[in-house]
């Protein structure tokens, strides 16, 4: 597809987390920019007006709850498209042949592997999963206090997720 160059600034962090994102996707920070310029002009002159005061006047706190909204929304809509598309590549003419419930539950998973292996990219950074790797086992080789018991930990797995989500990492 042609495209066209667009200069933007921005600040140090973000354009840090550019570069990391596309370190970690296998991607160019050109897609990334283009990927997160493409959705903003997308949205309505409303929301985008919203979204100017929320930075505007928000807190960090109020701009961390809309990323966690704008991911949630995200992720819901790719379950959509991911079960349309595998109940689409269903065979009726196959359903007589399962029997049990295993054969039923195997047939699903066949057919969500299927659609997250067309998910995919194709090429693999060899490079980043290697730092990745050395990043981890780094980490691992400083803890020096064991792992806290679920009783001592003051977050839940939702919490974690969206943090995941909403920093890319």
């Amino acid at each position: 597809m042609a495209g066209k160059t667009i200069s933007a600034y921005t600040d140090i962090e973000t354009a840090n987390r550019v570069a990391y994102i596309a370190r970690i996707e296998q991607r160019k920070p050109s897609q990334i920019a283009g990927m997160a310029l493409k959705l903003f002009v997308e949205l309505p002159p409303e929301a985008r007006a919203a979204l100017w005061q929320i930075e505007a006047f928000g807190s960090p706190a109020d701009m961390e709850a809309v990323m966690q909204e704008i991911a949630r929304t995200l992720l819901h809509a790719q379950y959509r498209v991911a079960h349309r598309q595998v109940t689409e590549q269903m065979k009726v003419e196959n359903l007589a042949q399962l029997e049990t419930e295993d054969d039923i539950l195997s047939a699903a998973r066949q057919a969500v592997e299927r659609y997250s292996l067309a998910a995919q990219p194709t090429s693999r950074n060899l490079k980043a999963w290697e730092e990745k790797k050395a990043f981890i086992q780094q980490r691992i080789e400083q803890s020096s206090t064991p792992n806290p018991t679920c009783e001592d930990r003051t977050w839940n797995r939702e919490d974690l997720y969206d943090r995941k989500v909403l920093r890319g990492y």
